[in-house]
C-alpha cells in the first residue's frame, strides 16, 4: 500500500497475500518493511494463527484491544502498546519485548514461556500446563484462573500480587549430590505428603516407611522441623510430622534426610538426583509480609530457630529495609552438602562476612538464625524478593576490614572468617556467628574461640585496635568418624580492605613458629585426638558448644608496626630503682596485651 497507510493492518492491501490475516494466518513482520518503512498498528480485535516478528521489527496494539494468536508467537522483534490493551496467546512465547498490559495464556495444551521475562498482568487460563524456563516477574498482577505455572528448579518467579480462581503454582526443586541431610523448606501452602510425595520418608504416619507398614521395625523419622519453645530437652525439639496430611507452615525450615544410593540396602537404595515437586497458593503472609513466628526460650538453647524462605523467589538478607529483626544476631546458617569436596559444610553470612559469599536465600532453602532476647520478630516483605541473575551482592565497604582463613588437607577443607568494625567486641556480639557442628562424618573443624570458651565461624572484632588482637583457633579433622593425622596447611584465603600497616600473624604455640599470612601459608604435621560419634553428626546437628581457649594450638595475631614497636613481646616486670631506702621508687613493667593487672606492694 501506499506510505500513508503502510502501518494498517486492516489494509488488504499491504499484504502479500492480498487479504488481511485471519485466525487460520501465519504472519512475517519483517526489520525493514519494503514500503514506507513502517511498521503495523492493530487498532481492532484481531485473531490469527501464529506471528513471527523478525529483530528490530516491531506491532503496536492500540485502542484498548486484544491481539489474539492461537499459536506461538516468536522472534527478537517487539509487540508494543499501552497499560489498556491485551495480547492472547494460545501457543508458545518467545520474543523480545512486549509493553502491553496484559498477556493470556489460553492455550488447549501446555504452553512455554521463554521470552519476555518481565510482564505486566499475566493470566493463565489453560487446563493444562504453563511453564516457565527462566526467572519471571509479574509486575501487575499475576491471576491463575485454570490450570498451572510450572516453575522449574532454580528458577525464580517475583510475583506480589497474584489471584487465584481455578489455577495454582507449581515450583520444583531438583536435590542432587549424595545422601544426607538437606534443609529445606515449602514456597505454597501444602502438605508434607504432597511436598514430599516421591521422596522415601519414614517415621510419621503416611510416610514410605512407617512402623505401621513395617511391624518390629524401630523407624527413626528422617523428616523433621524444630520447636525453640518445645518443653523437654534440645533433641525433643526436634519434631517429626503427625502424619502425611499436616499442613506446611510458612517460614518455617524442614530438616530432611535423603537416603541416596546405598546398593548393600535395596530398601533404602533411593539413587539423587530427587526433584521436590510441590503446588498450591505461594505463602502471602497478610498481602505485604511474612512473620517466622521465631522464639526465644530462656530454658532452651536460647533461641535457635529454623526457618526457610517462604516465598517462590529468592530472597536477600540483606535488603535491610524489607525486614523486621528485632532481637535476632546478624548471621545465617545455611547447610550446603556439596561444599567441602562433597562433604558438606555449614555456610555462614552475617551481611558483611562470611563462606555463604552474599545474604542471598533460594527458593526452597532452609537455614538457622538466632535470636538473642526476650520477644524477637523476624518478618521479611514481599519486596525483599529478587533473582539470582539481577542481583549485584552487597560490596564490602574499604573501611570494614574482612579476612578468611582456610584450614586444609587432602580433600578437605574449613573456612573460617573474621571482620573488624566499630561495634566489634572481643566477646560474643551480634555479628558474630556461632560454629555449627556439620552433619557429615569427614570434616575439618577449623573456628576461632572466646575467652567463655564460645566457638565462632565469624568473629566480629573491634577495628579501632591499640594492642594486639591475639584469637585462639581450633583445629582439627576426621573421616569417617575417625582422626586424621597429616599434613596441613593454614592460609589467608581471603581479604578485603585490610590496612597495608597491620601484620597477620599464625603463631604456632607448640612449636613457637611465627608466620606472616600476609607473605606465606603455613604447612605443619597435625595429629587429630579422639574421635567423633556417628549417631550424633548423622541424626542430630550439634548447634552450640563450649571450647577451653587456652589449650588451643594456634593464635591468629593481629597487629601493626607502631604497636610492635611500643609493646613488649611478653609481660615483664623489672627491679625497681632507685632502692627502698629512698623517698620514692620507679617500677617498670609493661604487658603484652591488654588486661588488668595488680601490683602488690610491701
Amino acid at each position: 500500500g501506499s506510505a500513508a497507510v503502510a502501518s494498517n493492518w486492516d489494509d488488504s492491501g499491504n499484504w502479500n497475500v492480498g487479504t488481511i490475516p485471519s485466525t487460520t494466518s501465519t504472519v512475517l513482520i519483517p526489520a525493514d518493511p519494503t514500503e514506507g518503512n513502517e511498521f503495523p498498528v492493530i487498532d481492532q480485535a484481531t485473531t490469527i494463527g501464529s506471528l513471527t516478528l523478525e529483530t528490530g521489527s516491531q506491532a503496536t496494539v492500540s485502542g484498548v484491544i486484544n491481539f489474539e494468536v492461537t499459536g506461538n508467537v516468536t522472534g527478537g522483534g517487539e509487540i508494543l502498546g499501552s497499560n489498556d490493551d491485551m495480547l492472547t496467546v494460545g501457543g508458545d512465547l518467545a520474543i523480545s519485548n512486549i509493553t502491553l498490559g496484559s498477556v493470556i495464556f489460553n492455550g488447549s495444551s501446555d504452553q512455554v514461556i521463554t521470552s519476555p521475562n518481565t510482564l505486566v498482568n499475566v493470566e493463565i487460563d489453560n487446563p493444562g500446563t504453563v511453564s516457565i524456563v527462566d526467572n519471571f516477574t509479574t509486575t501487575g498482577t499475576l491471576t491463575l484462573t485454570d490450570g498451572e505455572l510450572l516453575i522449574p528448579s532454580d528458577i525464580n518467579l517475583i510475583s506480589n500480587s497474584t489471584s487465584y480462581t481455578s489455577g495454582e503454582l507449581r515450583f520444583q526443586r531438583t536435590i542432587f549430590g549424595v545422601q544426607g541431610w538437606r534443609l529445606i523448606t515449602s514456597p505454597v501452602a501444602s502438605t508434607y505428603g504432597d511436598f514430599l510425595d516421591g521422596t522415601l520418608t519414614q517415621g510419621y504416619s503416611g510416610a514410605f516407611y512407617s512402623t505401621g507398614s513395617n511391624p518390629g521395625d524401630t523407624l527413626q523419622p528422617n523428616v523433621l522441623t524444630y520447636e525453640e519453645n518445645y518443653p523437654g530437652t534440645d533433641n525433643q525439639r526436634y519434631r517429626a510430622p503427625t502424619g502425611t496430611g499436616q499442613a506446611l507452615t510458612q517460614g518455617q525450615g524442614v530438616l530432611a534426610y535423603f537416603f541416596g544410593s546405598i546398593a548393600a540396602y535395596s530398601r533404602y537404595n533411593n539413587p539423587l538426583t530427587d526433584t521436590l515437586d510441590v503446588s498450591g497458593q505461594e505463602f502471602d503472609g497478610d498481602g505485604t509480609q511474612v512473620d517466622f513466628g521465631v522464639t526465644y526460650t530462656t530454658t532452651a538453647d536460647s533461641g535457635w530457630n529454623l526457618v526457610g524462605n517462604p516465598f517462590g523467589a529468592t530472597i536477600n538478607w540483606d535488603d535491610s529495609p524489607n525486614w523486621t529483626k528485632n532481637n535476632i544476631e546478624s548471621t545465617i546458617y545455611v547447610w550446603d552438602p556439596a561444599a567441602n569436596s562433597g562433604n558438606g559444610e555449614y555456610l555462614t553470612w552475617n551481611g558483611t562476612t562470611g563462606t555463604l559469599g552474599s545474604g542471598l536465600i533460594a527458593p526452597f532453602q532452609g537455614f538457622w538464625i538466632k535470636a538473642n532476647a526476650t520477644s524477637p520478630s523476624l518478618i521479611v516483605k514481599k519486596a525483599a524478593k529478587t533473582t539470582g541473575g539481577d542481583f549485584v551482592r552487597k560490596e564490602v565497604p574499604d573501611f570494614t576490614p574482612v579476612l578468611e582463613l582456610t584450614a586444609s588437607t587432602d580433600s578437605l577443607s574449613k573456612r573460617t572468617n573474621f571482620m573488624f568494625s566499630s561495634d566489634g567486641d572481643s566477646q560474643r556480639d551480634a555479628k558474630d556467628g556461632s560454629r555449627l557442628v556439620p552433619y557429615s562424618t569427614s570434616h575439618i573443624e577449623f573456628f576461632s574461640i572466646l575467652d567463655d570458651g564460645t566457638q565462632l565461624a565469624i568473629n566480629n572484632l573491634p577495628k579501632n585496635f591499640t594492642n594486639r588482637i591475639r584469637i585462639p583457633l581450633n583445629l582439627r579433622a576426621f573421616k569417617e568418624t575417625e582422626p586424621v593425622s597429616g599434613d596441613f596447611t593454614i592460609s589467608l584465603s581471603a581479604q578485603k580492605g585490610i590496612p597495608v600497616e597491620w601484620l597477620i600473624y599464625l603463631i604456632d604455640r607448640e612449636t613457637g613458629e611465627v608466620t606472616d599470612l600476609k607473605q606465606e601459608n603455613y604447612t605443619f604435621f597435625y595429629g587429630t585426638k579422639g574421635k567423633i560419634s556417628a549417631n550424633t553428626t548423622v541424626l542430630k546437628p550439634e548447634i552450640t558448644n563450649k571450647s577451653n581457649s587456652q589449650n588451643t594450638r594456634f593464635t591468629l595475631q593481629i597487629t601493626t608496626e607502631e604497636i610492635e614497636a611500643n609493646i613488649p613481646e611478653q609481660a615483664f616486670l623489672n627491679q625497681n630503682y632507685p632502692n627502698r631506702f629512698n623517698p620514692e621508687t620507679t617500677i617498670q613493667f609493661g604487658l603484652d596485651v591488654e588486661s588488668n593487672g595488680k601490683l602488690v606492694v610491701y
